[in-house]
């Protein structure tokens, strides 16, 4: 049973729109799960399933995060903004034979065929107007003794080249 459901025939207005202008501490939208279990996709604290059968030129987003700081920072003051913040943490220990693998995000990008021009990027990032040497395109910490890139072949999953970074800067290919 759905505790509220919206059915919508909308084509080109918001189905449903939150508006908190004055809102400054607390959550625009705030979704509490305490009790999500399955297995494969099972729960989910959200879920967009979004399908697209147009036929003609468009561009479609399944999650857009549109955040703009427009705010002067004053002098000595220190703000820090994340468009996307991921937190998973296992706070439990785990039974010795027990396997957890977390993942913080997966992109699978997949088509029917390859006819016509196909074209796919997992990461797209631009990094513009910053101080060059606090740029980083990509920067990860990885548990000492972890792989931190591992690139695999699509044809056989054997065939891959790792990077691993140790003791004062030391990289292995």
């Amino acid at each position: 049973q759905q505790a509220l459901s919206i059915t919508a025939a909308n084509t080109t207005a918001h189905v449903a729109k939150i508006t908190a202008a004055d809102l400054t501490t607390g959550a625009g939208l705030y979704i509490q799960t305490d009790s999500l279990t399955g297995s494969g996709l099972g729960g989910r604290a959200i879920n967009l399933d979004v399908n697209d059968s147009a036929t003609t030129s468009g561009n479609t987003t399944g999650l857009a995060v549109d955040f703009n700081k427009s705010g002067v920072l004053g002098a000595s003051q220190t703000a820090g903004h994340r468009g996307i913040d991921i937190n998973m943490a296992d706070s439990a220990t785990n039974n010795a034979a027990a396997v957890l693998l977390m993942q913080g995000i997966v992109t699978t990008i997949d088509f029917a065929s390859d006819q016509g021009v196909i074209g796919a990027y997992g990461l797209t990032q631009q990094i513009t107007d910053c101080d060059p040497t606090l740029a980083w395109g990509i920067h990860q910490t990885i548990e000492d003794g972890g792989v931190d890139m591992r690139c695999v072949s699509s044809a056989n999953s054997s065939d891959y080249f790792d990077i691993s970074t140790s003791t004062n800067g030391a990289t292995t290919l």
